[in-house]
């Protein structure tokens, strides 16, 4: 199965989506403007990682 595909399937469940910049996430106009879109007043972060995380694998 594509990508393409995939991504129609979760836009098809109402999945909403957008590509960022990982390493620029604090000054990241994009995700400002989605925060201040959607209402968003706070931002979790995580770390997944085996050192972090129980039965990661």
């Amino acid at each position: 199965m594509s990508l393409a595909i995939v991504v129609m399937c979760f836009a098809d469940l109402g999945v909403l989506y957008w590509k960022l910049n990982p390493d620029n996430y604090e000054h990241d106009s994009e995700l400002g403007k989605i925060r201040d879109e959607r209402g968003y007043d706070y931002m979790d972060l995580l770390d997944p990682c085996p050192e972090k995380v129980s039965n990661y694998e």
